[in-house]
């Protein structure tokens, strides 16, 4: 892929490249190269452009006893080919791992349910021991007496307190959160995991609603749940008309299930 989008684009980087050398004379060969380079790496470094969109697939292979699911984002297209970046990997169900909860697009309200944390409060927990013990570090050393072997001392002990809190958070979350949750929606009906999916969804929407943040997420949620036995159930779906109101596309739109 990345040699047929160069061949692609290369007469235009040269044509640019060549308006570029009039404009700045002094731009070399080797200037050139790089800026070719730096126009390819653009397309093919795996970077947040804040632009990208994906998907999801779930549900059952013909031979899967358990389900599967496969999340990917598209960055950029070329040539009718895709930057595909799968963020999260492959999520099965096993006989090890009984249970998961995804999020996809905007997570840190649900990664807030499941870790009794927010995520950027997190982050800043686990940072500042860095910062704090670094700028200790920074005042013994500087001044006229700079005290060379406390600060060594205290950059030690700030590695150890920083490894120590990062292993005994992830734990704790993990003992008071994460596992006790993931045990009860192991055992969950279908009916109730339906409604959970559906609230951290609300939850989400309710969140950017009273937030600063834009409001991406609301609205009616159409919920589904898939099964080994029953296929793709819909538990809810929204209309664009009232369908008590259109009862014979209802009961034509149920005829055409019915034969299929």
């Amino acid at each position: 892929m990345r040699h047929a989008v160069a061949a692609e684009i290369d007469g235009t980087i040269n044509e640019q490249l060549g308006n570029l050398g009039q404009v700045f004379p002094i731009i070399t060969g080797a200037m050139k190269q790089r800026v070719r380079r730096l126009a390819l790496e653009q397309l093919f470094r795996e970077v947040d452009f804040g632009g990208q969109t994906g998907f999801a697939i779930a549900g059952f292979g013909t031979l899967d006893v358990f389900p599967r699911l496969r999340s990917f984002e598209f960055y950029c297209s070329a040539l009718g080919l895709h930057k595909v970046v799968k963020p999260d990997g492959d999520q099965d169900i096993t006989d090890e791992v009984t249970s998961r909860i995804a999020a996809f697009a905007q997570g840190d309200v649900v990664t807030t349910f499941m870790e009794g944390i927010d995520p950027k409060y997190k982050t800043f927990l686990e940072a500042f021991p860095a910062a704090f013990f670094e700028q200790q570090k920074a005042s013994l050393l500087g001044g006229a007496n700079p005290k060379a072997e406390v600060a060594a001392a205290v950059e030690s002990a700030g590695q150890q307190f920083q490894q120590a809190l990062q292993t005994e958070l992830q734990d704790f979350i993990y003992r008071a959160f994460v596992g006790p949750t993931m045990d009860v929606v192991e055992v969950m009906p279908k009916e109730e995991l339906a409604v959970l999916a559906e609230a951290l969804v609300n939850l989400t929407g309710l969140k950017r609603k009273a937030s600063n943040y834009r409001e991406t997420v609301g609205g009616p949620t159409d919920v589904a749940v898939i099964t080994k036995g029953d296929g793709f159930v819909w538990i809810k779906r929204k209309h664009y008309f009232d369908p008590t109101l259109n009862p014979a596309f209802m009961a034509q739109y149920l005829q055409e299930m019915d034969d299929e």
